[in-house]
């Protein structure tokens, strides 16, 4: 599966979540209105991470190395996908892309987000890094 095409499974999931778990979005589908979702590119370091899909009452965050999906909501973490977990027929959609740049221009509104964004990259990092070390001392 091509990039373009596991970023088409993964919007696909999450219009999908969204419309069973999310009461607007549902409604705005049932009523034939264009969906409310906007997606960002989550840029860390310099270094492409993966996606970011917003609506109304949740966030999404993809990290494309982990192959993970995360639902959140104000409270926290509201569900977690990964690998082959994430899946559903592609279809296609317009969308309007932002990029994200974690942890620059601090004070700016979007601050809380990126803040939240790299906390979860910061956890996936360290994980990554913890198993690279176990990989080299097996070796």
């Amino acid at each position: 599966m091509t990039n373009s095409q596991r970023l088409e499974t993964v919007r696909t999931h999450v219009r999908q979540w969204l419309a069973d778990h999310c009461d607007q979005y549902a409604e705005s589908i049932r009523n034939g209105e264009p969906s409310k979702i906007t997606e960002s590119i989550v840029i860390r370091d310099e270094h492409y991470c993966g996606r970011c899909f917003s609506s109304d009452q949740f966030r999404a965050l993809w990290f494309i190395e982990e192959d993970e999906l995360k639902f959140l909501n104000d409270t926290g973490v509201v569900a977690v996908f990964r690998g082959e977990e994430i899946g559903a027929e592609s279809e296609s959609d317009d969308h309007q892309i932002n990029v994200i740049k974690i942890g620059t221009h601090p004070g700016t509104s979007d601050e809380h987000d990126r803040h939240d964004i790299a906390a979860e990259q910061d956890a996936a990092d360290e994980q990554s890094s913890s198993d690279d070390q176990d990989v080299r001392r097996a070796a």
